[in-house]
């Protein structure tokens, strides 16, 4: 049994249960290079939605091009998370194509 990040439900053994991302809308920021392309790059295997966000665009397309071969559905938004209007756009392309934010 795999194991996973808190939040998800535990087996009668105490194993933590991975949680299903198969259809799910996720924003994931950082995901040009690390911890945050390593994450999109999974949630995409597990079946989600991304769109994904980093401040340097070539990387963050790169990073698209990986999960769209998987395949899996991917939107970038390129720009700065600190700054309001990049948030903004975030939610708003994730809301206008998947009709949601789960993730």
């Amino acid at each position: 049994m795999e194991r996973t990040a808190a939040g998800a439900g535990e087996d009668d053994e105490g194993a933590v249960c991975r949680m299903s991302c198969k259809g799910k809308a996720a924003i994931i920021t950082g995901a040009a290079r690390g911890i945050g392309r390593e994450i999109a790059l999974e949630l995409a295997a597990e079946g989600a939605r991304l769109v994904i966000n980093a401040a340097h665009e070539e990387r963050l397309r790169q990073t698209a091009c990986e999960i769209q071969k998987l395949p899996a559905e991917c939107l970038c938004v390129a720009g700065d998370i600190a700054r309001e209007e990049t948030a903004s756009n975030l939610v708003r392309t994730c809301e206008e194509a998947y009709g949601s934010v789960d993730i």
